[in-house]
């Protein structure tokens, strides 16, 4: 969904979703993400044979 919301960048409510958007950007205060290598996970050549085979059928879910 896309969202687009006008006014003053002054505005208390723009000023709130622009801190918190940041926040979130910048994993300021809690880990929002983490880093790539903590959750790489090195794929099987099962898996890897997997996903070409779909990406040329289009037979995929992504």
């Amino acid at each position: 969904m896309d969202l687009k919301i006008t006014g003053s960048p002054k505005e208390a409510v723009l000023e709130d979703i622009e801190t918190y958007l940041k926040t979130l950007w910048e994993n300021d205060e809690i880990d929002f993400t983490e880093e790539y290598s903590e959750s790489k996970e090195e794929a099987s050549s099962f898996r890897y044979w997997l996903y070409r085979l779909q990406e040329a059928s289009g037979l995929s879910t992504f």
